[in-house]
């Protein structure tokens, strides 16, 4: 509604039907001005989306923002891919230059993963020195790997963080709508991605495929028969001396 001044406003309204009463014959239409409490649920909402530090949207955010690029890439015959960022060895900024520096990088190195997905989707920061970018509306998987490809390039200069020169390069795990039936194994197969491309030596980006999922459940099945085998004694120790002949 409007005020007489012409501001708008938010109101409530209910209505009681008294036109069974004499006294009354009508009805009676209450109306409260409710502009601040919904602005007060906008900001929480708002806030509830937000990752406070960088601005960016936060890991409920991006989930919702998958599940949306699926069911966009489903209904229009495109492809989505989603992005999992990692930052390589961020805690030593932490431990060298301080939280104060390492809280200014994040900032920066979120703003320049928003440049380079600049017009493909959003970026949101799903905790520490992780990032989550998604990738919409392509025409096909080749169009998200020159993207990826752009955005690891887009880390080769370092930083100017508060007078000082930091350098920051991420390993990135892609996965897309062509290899995942579902918003949840979307990002299930870039996390398998994400992990294969730390373990290959950082500062690179991985695509799911069929072979990495398989290699972790061969990692997971070693390291399981590793922990019984140590449990089980099975594990026999030979010493070998180093003698100094003089």
């Amino acid at each position: 509604m409007q005020r007489p001044d012409g501001e708008p406003v938010e109101v409530e309204l209910t209505v009681r039907d008294l036109r069974h009463e004499p006294s009354v014959d009508g009805l009676v239409l209450t109306v409260r001005d409710v502009t601040e409490r919904r602005r007060l649920e906008r900001e929480l909402l708002r806030r509830a989306y937000l990752d406070p530090l960088t601005g960016l949207g936060n890991r409920l955010a991006f989930h919702d923002a998958v599940r949306n690029a699926c069911a966009d890439a489903a209904s229009d015959g495109t492809t989505a891919g989603v992005l999992l960022v990692n930052i390589d060895d961020f805690r030593l900024v932490n431990d060298t230059m301080g939280h104060d520096i390492g809280d200014l990088l994040l900032v920066s190195i979120g703003q320049r993963l928003t440049d380079a997905l600049a017009g493909h989707g959003p970026v949101a920061r799903l905790g520490a020195d992780e990032f989550g970018a998604i990738i919409a509306g392509a025409r096909g998987v080749d169009e998200i790997e020159v993207i990826v490809e752009r955005t690891i390039t887009a880390f080769v200069d370092p930083f100017l963080v508060s007078g000082s020169v930091v350098t920051a390069q991420p390993s990135i795990g892609v996965s897309t709508t062509a290899d995942a039936a579902d918003s949840q194994q979307m990002l299930s197969q870039a996390d398998v991605a994400l992990n294969s491309a730390k373990s290959a030596g950082k500062a690179r980006w991985r695509r799911y495929e069929a072979s990495l999922h398989a290699a972790v459940l061969q990692r997971m099945q070693l390291r399981a028969e590793l922990d019984q085998a140590i449990a089980d004694s099975a594990f026999t120790l030979h010493y070998q001396p180093i003698v100094d002949l003089d």
